[in-house]
């Protein structure tokens, strides 16, 4: 049985269209963020970290929130029960949308982090640091949206949304520790390590299979109430 992409297109519109304003916000959070970030203090350095950081990770886990479990918990599904949809359909469509509404702020801030670490007084050296970490984030994300869509269970959302950020401190401590990325980090010259690529390359084949793991996994439901 084929996929009726005009039923999942209208799914995504659906969210999209409801979480515009929030795209919006989380983008103007993140240009604070990376004007504070610029500000040549360090200090703001660090508050400009922390709130990019947080940015990205709420801007995922909010989505995920509104979108999967608020649905689940308002009981709105009237409203797909309207369209002739299947549960692989219904996933396909939550899975997207919630990594676009994901995915806007965080290239927004990609973006902007690549920018001013290329043409401010931000060492060009830590920029393999923070490119590594933007990745991670997307891989935690990935991993507690496909959790989510499978279980439909807010307390295993919140489980392992605690579970991923614990794990982003101890990353970092283990990252910094490494020559690849301490020995270069403040350094006027960019750097690329072996290392990054191989910690990217592996995050982004995790990334992949989370979400095909989901995919998978609901397509062999028979109802999504």
């Amino acid at each position: 049985m084929t996929t009726d992409l005009v039923t999942v297109k209208k799914l995504v519109l659906k969210d999209w269209d409801l979480h515009q304003k929030i795209i919006a916000g989380y983008i103007g959070l993140g240009i604070l963020g990376l004007a504070i970030l610029g500000y040549p203090h360090v200090w703001a350095f660090y508050m400009g970290c922390v709130i990019l950081m947080t940015v990205m990770i709420s801007a995922g886990f909010h989505a995920i929130n509104v979108t999967i479990i608020g649905e689940k918990k308002e009981q709105t599904t009237p409203f797909i029960m309207s369209l002739p949809v299947r549960p692989f359909e219904y996933a396909l469509a939550k899975i997207v949308a919630n990594l676009v509404i994901f995915l806007v702020p965080w290239t927004a801030i990609v973006v902007g982090i690549v920018f001013l670490t290329l043409t401010t007084h931000i060492p060009d050296g830590i920029l393999q640091f923070f490119l590594v970490m933007c990745v991670l984030l997307v891989m935690n994300y990935s991993l507690v949206l496909t959790i989510t869509l499978v279980s439909e269970s807010e307390g295993w959302s919140i489980f392992f949304m605690v579970i991923v950020n614990i794990a982003v401190n101890p990353f970092i401590m283990l990252t910094l520790r490494n020559p690849e990325f301490n020995q270069h980090m403040e350094s006027d010259t960019f750097y690329w390590s072996d290392d990054a690529t191989v910690m990217m390359s592996v995050m982004l084949v995790a990334t992949v299979l989370f979400i095909v793991a989901g995919a998978l996994r609901q397509s062999r439901r028979q109802t999504f109430i």
